[in-house]
């Protein structure tokens, strides 16, 4: 409805959106990388999480005897949940392969210490550290006219 303001949650938009950080060379690409997950030490499996909040309305303009009907975005807020991993990852190439080969295998070599380990236990040098993150993005406005017909009182 034209005017009024909703949810993006409550519509059912912006969870489990697909975003993935593909350039190794920035923070993003080497941190978060993909959307694989995590196993924790209690062996359970926590996905990787991107979602995106915020409001969205529509708004209908008139100029000179045409009327546009623009999609209002706002408020959007990016929350993401992921850990610092490289098993699985992406290794890259160069130096960067070098770096993330690196803490791969430490991940996921196992030591033993007999005060903290015994075996049952599951103990690696490195273990991934989780993280979450929201970010603020920015608003957004896009001419939606097109996606009404004649008959809905718009017209291009």
């Amino acid at each position: 409805m034209v005017g009024k303001t909703y949810d993006l949650k409550t519509a059912g938009l912006g969870a489990d959106v697909a975003i993935a950080w593909n350039d190794l060379e920035t923070t993003p690409g080497f941190i978060a990388g993909g959307r694989s997950g995590v196993e924790l030490a209690d062996r359970t499996f926590l996905p990787d999480r991107r979602t995106i909040t915020g409001k969205y309305s529509l708004a209908k303009t008139g100029t000179r005897g045409k009327t546009r009907v623009i999609l209002k975005v706002h408020g959007l807020k990016l929350n993401v949940r992921d850990s610092v991993d490289f098993c699985p990852g992406n290794l890259g190439s160069g130096m960067i392969r070098d770096v993330s080969l690196g803490l791969s295998r430490l991940e996921r070599t196992p030591y033993r210490d007999a005060e903290q380990c015994d075996a049952s236990a599951k103990c690696f040098y490195a273990r991934p550290a989780l993280f979450e993150v929201t970010t603020p993005l920015d608003d957004v406005s896009v001419n939606v006219t097109r996606a009404f017909s004649e008959k809905a009182g718009t017209s291009s």
